[in-house]
């Protein structure tokens, strides 16, 4: 994951068999999701047809769940928690689709066992019990084990603007939102998104 100032992208991600091409793909949206078909192609070597196919199947089949576009831990000098345990759920299916709609969870990994990794941003500590009995009762684990990860700051980005969070917003559940449609969602010229959105991320 890139440490920008905008984390462009959080994957849900399931675990299906994709070849190598496709994990290149969405390891490369995970960095960022606005690249546009054509620099893909470039990056893997393919036309622009092909890769626009396989984003398409891999949305199709739900290994990509959704382009989410929220500020980075850098941005919001949030409180980053990692919490591991095995789930004693009966479908991890659920349990992934419930957690990844979470607004604090970045990522969610399953392993074998039924044993989860998830990471999650807060805004402080005062969050964090509330936040651990949501993953136990969502995850349907009985212990988990509750990291901090620290990161120390090289430089603090200028703050978010009242236009910055309404063009967030706007992308919230789609990424890749063309600049002429976040302009009509957030009232303001396209030209004015593009430079607002060049200077987030």
């Amino acid at each position: 994951m890139k440490s920008n100032f905008f984390n462009n992208l959080s994957f849900n991600f399931c675990a299906k068999y994709i070849d190598e091409i496709d994990l290149v793909i969405v390891r490369k949206l995970m960095e960022d999701s606005r690249l546009t078909y054509r620099e893909l192609a470039e990056i893997t070597n393919m036309s622009v047809s092909a890769i626009h196919k396989r984003i398409k199947n891999l949305v199709d089949d739900s290994t990509i769940n959704a382009f989410i576009a929220r500020p980075s831990i850098i941005a919001l000098k949030s409180l980053w928690v990692l919490i591991t345990g095995t789930s004693n759920t009966k479908s991890m299916d659920t349990v992934s689709k419930e957690l990844g709609q979470h607004e604090s969870i970045r990522f969610i990994g399953i392993t074998g066992g039924k044993f989860l990794y998830i990471t999650a941003y807060l805004r402080d500590i005062s969050e964090l019990q509330e936040f651990s009995v949501y993953v136990s009762k969502a995850a349907h684990m009985s212990e988990q084990t509750i990291g901090i990860i620290n990161i120390s700051y090289i430089t603090t980005p200028e703050p978010l603007t009242s236009i910055d969070y309404k063009i967030l917003k706007s992308l919230d559940r789609d990424a890749r939102k063309p600049i002429t449609d976040i302009a009509d969602d957030v009232g303001f010229l396209a030209q004015t998104v593009r430079k607002r959105l060049d200077r987030i991320m």
